[in-house]
């Protein structure tokens, strides 16, 4: 089964009807006489071959305008469940090798039907069409038509026959198929009373253009319900980095005073045993002094009254300790001589009375006193 077949038992078959029923005549004979390669070129204009259309052949041929395959790319490309069409406007011209086809614009097939995924040209259709003709292109000719197979190929059904064999069977019309899908395309040109995919060439009368699909009004609400979405979820977003970044700063301000705070209150804490520590230490040291080693010498110092103000047994003495002191034969010793006055260090005035300290020189050796 050609592809032909198979698209047919495919439409027939979404419609849920007989394969054989209302089936359109397959057209694939017609009268010879007018075929194009019987043409008779000194019938039309003369006009030189377009130079960007690239090397002529012998016999005829079809040329078809970069500007009109983009619009049809357009076309297609704008709907791509069901097929559509439209018509291809241009003349006919001679030049030494022959005749051949100048396409040079395009008219959509509004108002067309696509009853079961085929496109077929109505009244209302060819009424638009003649309308853009006699407005837009008077001195021009219908040189085919174009249509769609988006996902079914290149290739003419048998309802593309009946239209091509009664709509479009001058010898130089020719019907041009694109597959918005693939992006495939090809032209069918009358050979012997039939109809074969022959060659076109493609006059670069500007830039290719790329096919876009223009969404749908579905597919455009889903796009907007989604881009609502995602606009709603930044929002929030925003919304929560609005609230917690002022409050991570806040934080990050607050923490060294936070710690700062609890280290002074752990330093206070532990103040008072480092002082207790560093008073029963010197006491400590103080203890240890107190007991003298072996090796070291307690000296003790006598001060002996010169004229004793209370009975001897009243007067007690005092003994100083001094750690490692001079010789005793180097150290002077002060007697007080003011009766009734505490032992000082007083000195005899000019008169005799006794105002400051006496110093004896060579003092008689006094026994060593008791340490207490």
């Amino acid at each position: 089964m050609g592809k032909a077949d198979r698209k047919t038992r495919r439409k027939q078959d979404d419609a849920g009807g007989d394969p054989t029923a209302d089936a359109p005549p397959q057209v694939v004979a017609r009268d010879v006489s007018g075929d194009v390669g019987r043409l008779d070129g000194d019938e039309w204009a003369e006009r030189a071959w377009p130079a960007r259309a690239g090397h002529r052949g012998q016999g005829f041929r079809v040329v078809v305008q970069r500007s009109v395959l983009n619009a049809v790319h357009y076309h297609g490309q704008a709907n791509r469940q069901v097929e559509v069409c439209g018509v291809l406007v241009g003349n006919v011209y001679r030049d030494p090798a022959g005749a051949y086809a100048l396409v040079e614009a395009s008219i959509q097939g509004d108002f067309a039907g696509s009853a079961n995924a085929q496109v077929t040209f109505t009244a209302q259709t060819w009424e638009h069409i003649q309308g853009v003709m006699e407005r837009e292109h008077p001195d021009q000719r219908i040189i085919g038509w174009y249509h769609t197979h988006p996902g079914f190929g290149i290739f003419l059904s048998d309802m593309d026959l009946f239209i091509h064999g009664h709509f479009f069977n001058l010898p130089w019309q020719t019907a041009l198929v694109y597959d918005p899908v693939s992006e495939e395309e090809g032209a069918f040109l009358w050979r012997d009373g039939r109809t074969e995919r022959g060659e076109f060439a493609v006059d670069e009368d500007e830039e290719r253009a790329i096919p876009t699909i223009p969404a749908s009004a579905e597919v455009t609400a889903a796009a907007l319900a989604d881009f609502s979405r995602r606009m709603q979820r930044i929002e929030r977003r925003l919304r929560t980095n609005a609230i917690v970044m002022p409050l991570l700063l806040l934080v990050a301000l607050a923490w060294p005073f936070v710690l700062y705070t609890v280290m002074s209150e752990r330093r206070a804490q532990w103040s008072p045993i480092r002082g207790a520590n560093a008073v029963e230490a010197p006491k400590t040291a103080a203890t240890t002094q107190a007991v003298p080693a072996a090796s070291q010498p307690v000296v003790a110092e006598a001060v002996t009254p010169l004229v004793p103000a209370t009975p001897p047994s009243t007067a007690p003495v005092v003994a100083v300790d001094v750690p490692t002191p001079p010789p005793a034969v180097t150290q002077p010793t002060v007697a007080a001589t003011t009766q009734g006055t505490p032992p000082e260090l007083i000195r005899p005035g000019p008169n005799g009375e006794k105002r400051g300290p006496k110093i004896l020189e060579n003092p008689p050796e006094t026994p060593a006193q008791p340490h207490l």
